[in-house]
């Protein structure tokens, strides 16, 4: 067994997930435990979301949180074929 950590800008995009895939892919005879932590950036934004909800500015919070939402919506499209009839989508979407 293999522990595998990816998270941040490892994971920020199309390309860098289908590389991360490709190194999955490649040590699955040692039967990989893989553990995603935020992409790109996230984390960096829910601090600021928290941030902004404390100081009582919801509205802009939760814009933000939108956009966070379209990004891993996004890059879901862009990974999967028939995405948007899928059921991954609803699954993202709670």
């Amino acid at each position: 067994m293999i522990v595998m950590k990816f998270g941040g800008t490892s994971i920020a995009d199309i390309p860098s997930i289908e590389r991360i895939v490709g190194i999955i892919k490649s040590r699955l005879e040692q039967q990989p435990v893989v553990v995603n932590s935020a992409m790109g950036k996230a984390t960096r934004k829910l601090l600021e979301i928290a941030r902004l909800s404390a100081d009582g500015m919801d509205e802009k919070a939760l814009l933000h949180l939108d956009e966070i939402r379209e990004y891993h919506l996004d890059i879901a499209r862009g990974l999967m074929p028939g995405f948007e009839k899928s059921d991954i989508r609803t699954i993202i979407e709670r």
